[in-house]
């Protein structure tokens, strides 16, 4: 793989090497998700807690990497703070999935950190396999 931890790339660039998507957190290629790409703003806790979203699409995703245990995926941030940001994300290295949370004590706590009121479906968990 052409990436290397802590250097930034377009999301044009994460996505002609990796296939999938261009605007999704979890990119698939084939029915496989490929990739993580999680903004900050709406993740405080990325790229080891991602909050997931109610709508179904976003949902699915999430599950569709619950049930695929073992798949190494690369994980970009895009950072809140970065000049230009909107178009950079972060290479943050290779991840699997760890936990997908339903519990609604967690998913208001994680909330109360993004902002997001009653807008989560989860929180998935992420575990680093690879820097």
């Amino acid at each position: 793989m052409s990436f290397e931890i802590g250097k930034t790339y377009t999301r044009k660039k994460i996505q002609r090497t990796l296939r999938g998507e261009f605007v999704s957190y979890l990119p698939q290629s084939n029915h496989e998700i490929v990739a993580g790409c999680f903004t900050e703003k709406m993740n405080p806790d990325a790229p080891t807690e991602i909050q997931v979203g109610d709508a179904p699409k976003v949902a699915r995703k999430a599950r569709e990497l619950a049930r695929r245990k073992g798949q190494h995926i690369p994980v970009f941030i895009k950072p809140k703070g970065l000049r230009g940001a909107n178009k950079l994300w972060i290479y943050r290295g290779i991840y699997e999935f760890a936990e997908l949370i339903n519990d609604p004590v967690a998913i208001k706590d994680a909330e109360s950190k993004s902002g997001r009121h009653n807008e989560l479906a989860y929180l998935l968990r992420l575990k680093q396999v690879q820097e």
